[in-house]
């Protein structure tokens, strides 16, 4: 059987800690090059994050939190529905992740029936910048073999 999985990594590039998603994109497209599985990046949430995932089969989804429920630089693994911290998923114009796909299957698109959420806390800063703190750099490279494992296990699973 043949599946398409989505690897989607949320951020903003100038926010410094905020953009690990992004750079896990960036590792894990260099590592994987099979069929069936795009990467690809979003810098907004709600009807953005609806259309990136739309029409695959599974979602894998990476972005940096901020909860204080979790020490900096701190990798977990989520459920949609827990994402409300995300700094872009709790913005005043747009809708959280869970709504998003929610609304995704109540106008009847393709949503992904699997989705996994893979995040690391950080602390919440306003100051631009393009690096990454010193926990959070380390972070980047325990959510890239956190996600490595989850596409291993499709694969396997699906025989990709």
């Amino acid at each position: 059987m043949s599946m398409n999985i989505v690897v989607l990594g949320l951020g903003s590039e100038l926010m410094g800690d905020d953009s690990a998603g992004l750079k896990v994109i960036d590792i894990l497209k260099q590592k994987h090059k099979k069929n069936g599985v795009d990467f690809k990046k979003c810098f907004s949430t709600g009807f953005e994050v609806m259309e990136e995932i739309e029409g695959y089969d599974a979602a894998i989804i990476v972005d940096s939190i901020c909860t204080g429920l979790y020490k900096k630089g701190e990798v977990v693994r989520l459920k949609p529905e827990d994402l409300r911290y995300s700094k872009r998923i709790s913005s005043f114009h747009d809708f959280d992740l869970n709504t998003s796909i929610e609304l995704g299957r109540d106008l009847r698109l393709k949503i992904p029936n699997t989705i996994s959420v893979f995040a690391v806390e950080i602390e919440e800063s306003y100051e631009f910048s393009e690096a990454f703190s010193p926990e959070v750099e380390g972070a980047v490279y325990s959510l890239v073999e956190a996600i490595d494992m989850e596409l291993s296990k499709m694969y396997k699973e699906l025989g990709i």
